[in-house]
C-alpha cells in the first residue's frame, strides 16, 4: 500500500487505539496484501524474525549499500549479528542501545514493558568487527552520530533502519532525528519489531511511525510482515517512497 498525503491526514484524524486493532484487522484496514507476509511455516518465531529481517533488507537499492545501516535497539545482539552476517564486512552497521533496559514503562497493558525491563546492566554483548556499538540513551547518542555522519559527508544517507526502541518515546526520538536532519531516501527500508498487533502496542512504534510521516510528509508502502500464534506482536517492515517536501532536494 503507498501511502499518500491524503491517507496520512485521514489516519491522523481518524486515530484511536483500537481503529486497527488486531493482526487481519490491521492489515485489512490498510490494504496490505498477504502475498507480503513471510511465511511461518516450519519456522519458529526465532526463525520467522531473522527472515522478515532478511526479506526487509532484499529490497534496499544496491546503489544505497554503501550508506548507513542501523539498528535501534540491541539488547543480547542476536538481531544485529544476524543482520551483520548477512550483509557481510562490505556493510557497516551501527548500532544503539543503553544496555541498561527500557527507560520507562510501556504502559499498563504491557505488564513485560516495565522501566528497567530487557537490560543487561550495562554489558556489551558480541558482535562483528564491522558493528559499531552506541551505548547510551538515543537522545543523547543518535543525534550528535547523525551531526558526525552529515559534517564529514553533507550527502549522508540511511539505507536501512531495523527498529526495536518498543517505546513510542523512544521511537520517536529516533524519528525526529533522523527526519528533521533529511537522511532518508527514496529506498530507504525501516524494520519495526512490533509494529501491529494489539491496540496497546499501537499506541507506541505506529503512533510514532503515524505521527513522524504527518510532520515531515513521507510517504511509504510496506514490504514485509511476519505473524505468528507464538506473539501477539507482528514485525512489518516499510520503504520510503517520497522525502516530504522540505527533504525533496535530497531524496
Amino acid at each position: 500500500m503507498r501511502l499518500n498525503a491524503l491517507a496520512v491526514l485521514w489516519v491522523a484524524s481518524a486515530w484511536t487505539p483500537a481503529e486497527a486493532c488486531c493482526k487481519r484487522e490491521f492489515l485489512e484496514r490498510h490494504s496490505i496484501s498477504t502475498t507480503l507476509a513471510v511465511s511461518a511455516v516450519n519456522r519458529s518465531k526465532r526463525e520467522g524474525i531473522l527472515a522478515q529481517l532478511a526479506a526487509a533488507w532484499s529490497h534496499v537499492p544496491p546503489h544505497m549499500h554503501s550508506a548507513l545501516h542501523l539498528e535501534f535497539g540491541v539488547r543480547d545482539g542476536g538481531s544485529t549479528r544476524f543482520l551483520a552476517n548477512l550483509t557481510g564486512p562490505a556493510v557497516r552497521w551501527d548500532a544503539f542501545d543503553s544496555f541498561e533496559g527500557l527507560p520507562e514503562s510501556g504502559g499498563p497493558a504491557l505488564r513485560g514493558w516495565r522501566k528497567g525491563s530487557f537490560s543487561r546492566h550495562g554489558k556489551l554483548p558480541e558482535v562483528p568487527a564491522h558493528v559499531r556499538l552506541h551505548k547510551g540513551w538515543f537522545n543523547e547518542t543518535v543525534p550528535p552520530f547523525l551531526d558526525a555522519e552529515l559534517a564529514a559527508d553533507p550527502r549522508r544517507a540511511i539505507a536501512y533502519m531495523n527498529m526495536d526502541a518498543d517505546l513510542y518515546s523512544s521511537t520517536k526520538t529516533i524519528f525526529d532525528a533522523v527526519f528533521s536532519r533529511c537522511m532518508h531516501r527514496r529506498g530507504t527500508v525501516i524494520t519495526f519489531d512490533e509494529l501491529f498487533g494489539t491496540a496497546a502496542i499501537l499506541e507506541h512504534e505506529w503512533r510514532a511511525l503515524m505521527e513522524a510521516q504527518k510532520e515531515h510528509g513521507f510517504t511509504f508502502h510496506f514490504i514485509s510482515y511476519f505473524i505468528t500464534t507464538a506473539s501477539p506482536f507482528v514485525r512489518a517492515a516499510i520503504q520510503l517512497d517520497e522525502c516530504g517536501t522540505r527533504c525533496a532536494s535530497t531524496c
